[in-house]
């Protein structure tokens, strides 16, 4: 015997509980897994309880791990960034200097242009 609470008609204005035989029985099925007393039901609501209490615990470690991850991956590429940032300035820096050393070199006397810079007095 099984029991529902209906949702719309009569029974429900009144507030009853309407009883009625479960589908394995009516069909002549019946399988291990109904209940025949409400202390099975009980235990099983209890076990469904537990089994989706785990699954969504095992679901929120999955997505803590997940975020975890992309939080690494943010990372790493937030520092790849800063170093190519840094790559680039001391590139620049370098250039500058290069041209700047250039610049100096192109104004002053070359010793390789000056014959008496190699002789000896």
């Amino acid at each position: 015997m099984s029991f529902y609470l209906p949702t719309a008609g009569p029974a429900c204005v009144a507030n009853t509980i309407v009883l009625c035989e479960p589908e394995w029985q009516r069909s002549g099925e019946q399988t291990e897994e109904v209940p025949e007393d409400m202390q099975g039901i009980t235990n099983l609501v209890r076990q469904l309880q537990q089994e989706t209490r785990e699954a969504e615990e095992g679901r929120i470690a999955a997505w803590k791990e997940c975020y975890k991850a992309r939080q690494e991956r943010i990372d790493i590429q937030i520092e790849a960034m800063k170093r190519l940032h840094e790559f680039k300035d001391q590139t620049g820096k370098l250039k500058k200097e290069n041209d700047e050393l250039k610049v100096e070199l192109s104004h002053s006397p070359s010793p390789l242009n000056n014959k008496s810079f190699y002789t000896i007095p």
